[in-house]
C-alpha cells in the first residue's frame, strides 16, 4: 500500500498526539480536580472501548477510529488498502471502522475489509461494522487518532 499511494512515501512516521477530544469535552469527561484524572479517564475509556469492540485489552495500544460515511471524499479506499500494512506492521495498532457506505469507494472499502476480518489474522486488532452505529460516549475519549 504504501509504494500505491505516493502521499503516504514522505512520512517516516505517524505518531499519535495524547488526544483529539477538544479540551472543553476533555474538561466535561473527567469532572475531577485531580490532574492525573484525564489520564486514569482515558485508560478506563480504552479499556472500555476495547472490550465492546472485541479488541485486544492493551493500555499500549494505538487505537485509530474512523467514524463516519465511507466515501471517497473520506479517503476509506486509501485506509482500507493500508490497514493490512499497518496491523502488521505494528503489532499495537488497533482499528475501528464505523459508518455507512456511501459510494463505490466505501463497497470497494466494504469489500476489503470483509476479506481481513474474515481471514481472522487481525481478530482483537479490527473492527468493523458498515453501518449506522450508536458510539459510546468514551470512544473519543479512548482513541489516539480519529477520523470524522
Amino acid at each position: 500500500a504504501s509504494q500505491k499511494h505516493s502521499v503516504l512515501w514522505g512520512l517516516p512516521e505517524v505518531r499519535g498526539i495524547e488526544n483529539c477530544m477538544p479540551e472543553s469535552e476533555r474538561l466535561v469527561a473527567i469532572d475531577s480536580a485531580d490532574e492525573d484524572a484525564y489520564a486514569k479517564s482515558r485508560a478506563v475509556a480504552k479499556r472500555f472501548i476495547q472490550e465492546k469492540f472485541g479488541l485486544t485489552q492493551d493500555p499500549d495500544a494505538r487505537l485509530f477510529v474512523f467514524l463516519g460515511r465511507w466515501v471517497k471524499q473520506k479517503g476509506v479506499d486509501y485506509i482500507a488498502d493500508v490497514t493490512e500494512w499497518m496491523l502488521k506492521t505494528y503489532k499495537n495498532a488497533q482499528l475501528v471502522m464505523i459508518g455507512p457506505v456511501g459510494d463505490s469507494y466505501g463497497s470497494y472499502a466494504r469489500a476489503k475489509f470483509d476479506r481481513l476480518k474474515s481471514s481472522g489474522r487481525f481478530e482483537g486488532n479490527l473492527f468493523v461494522h458498515a453501518g449506522f452505529l450508536e458510539v459510546p460516549k468514551e470512544l473519543k475519549l479512548a482513541c489516539d487518532f480519529c477520523l470524522m
